[in-house]
């Protein structure tokens, strides 16, 4: 028996030395995967496995994203079979938040945003091509989950060409602060009928142009009494405009609640920034 001992330790010695080089083996194969998806610019993706053959998983934006993900990580040195457990991200209009702040943030708030499923569809008068272009670049890039339709028209004609330059000169008016109004209210405060004022003389610059007054919330409250002051507050603005002279024919009032947000209503900053008013020129 005791010379069997000797044997019985090594064996175990052996057992674990394989174990021992099987388990980094497999962690070093983990790691180079990871770093692989990550280097790839899918850090959504997470790998697991067992020895050689990887597991992925977590929400991709698309199904080519998914695909290229396990693509890349098949070719991996070491790994032999990948397993997708690859889900879709659900698409929902949160998800196009970041495209209307980052259209806003280069002056763009002309553009209209709609959303059919993964699909983004892009709306508004451009004053050229190339802003266009640009506005389509601006989305493409902040709209990982599907394709982007750029239906924006380009101005064709003298009152054409007017809107885009009307409705950034109200953007500058408005750039760091939106019409207020009295709390839970549709009465202007007194500020506001000073911004609005302000306004009158942008408008001038497209006198052909209609004007579509477009009222939001935040998500505090009840949906459909957000929905409801928010189409009271736009229909307050438009009022106003018309006592100073704007052509009514010219002017519309739209509520939207809180279904159109700009930034996240988890925070007091956010929730500012989504009780706003937005003017869109010949839309």
């Amino acid at each position: 028996m005791k010379s069997l001992l000797p044997l019985l330790i090594g064996v175990l010695l052996l057992a674990l030395l394989t174990w021992y080089c099987a388990y980094h083996v497999e962690q070093d194969v983990l790691a180079t995967a990871q770093q692989t998806l990550n280097d790839g610019g899918h850090d959504w993706a997470e790998v697991d496995g067992d020895g050689r053959y990887i597991t992925l998983a977590g929400y991709a934006p698309n199904e080519d994203a998914a695909a290229a993900a396990a693509s890349e990580v098949l070719s991996t040195d070491a790994v032999v079979r990948v397993r997708s457990e690859v889900r879709l991200h659900q698409v929902t209009d949160s998800d196009m938040v970041p495209v209307r702040a980052g259209l806003a943030q280069s002056g763009m708030r002309w553009v209209e945003l709609s959303r059919q499923d993964r699909t983004l569809a892009l709306s508004g008068v451009a004053s050229s091509e190339s802003a266009k272009a640009e506005a389509a670049g601006i989305a493409v890039s902040l709209w990982p989950w599907g394709p982007v339709n750029n239906d924006i028209r380009v101005a064709s004609s003298a009152p054409d060409r007017q809107q885009p330059a009307c409705g950034t000169s109200l953007a500058d008016i408005l750039a760091n602060s939106t019409v207020h109004f009295e709390f839970a209210s549709a009465d202007l405060s007194e500020e506001a009928r000073g911004q609005l004022d302000q306004l009158l003389s942008a408008l001038g610059d497209c006198p052909e142009a209609t004007i579509r007054v477009e009222s939001h919330s935040d998500s505090v409250g009840d949906p459909a009494s957000n929905l409801t002051l928010s189409r009271a507050r736009a229909e307050s603005v438009t009022s106003y405009l018309e006592r100073r002279g704007v052509d009514a024919e010219r002017l519309s009032a739209a509520g939207y609640g809180e279904s159109r947000p700009v930034a996240s209503n988890s925070t007091d900053e956010g929730r500012a920034e989504n009780r706003r008013v937005d003017f869109r020129i010949g839309q």
